[in-house]
């Protein structure tokens, strides 16, 4: 299950990453929850970077969806 929050000079980038990880049949979350196992995480919020490792969820740039 992933979570996206990807920004680009302040805009909102996270809808094209998400299309791409659900045509390569990845499950979405809308919100950040401990069923998320990995966030996709650029310039986005500090709250959401500190959650997710407080939460032990793997962050990962968009360069991973490439691997």
């Amino acid at each position: 299950m992933a979570y996206v929050e990807v920004r680009s000079k302040h805009e909102n980038r996270s809808h094209a990453v998400e299309r791409e990880l659900l045509r390569l049949g990845a499950s979405l979350e809308s919100k950040l929850s401990k069923n998320v196992t990995h966030v996709v995480f650029k310039e986005g919020k500090q709250v959401t970077w500190k959650r997710a490792q407080s939460w032990g969820i793997h962050l990962v740039s968009v360069l991973w969806i490439e691997k």
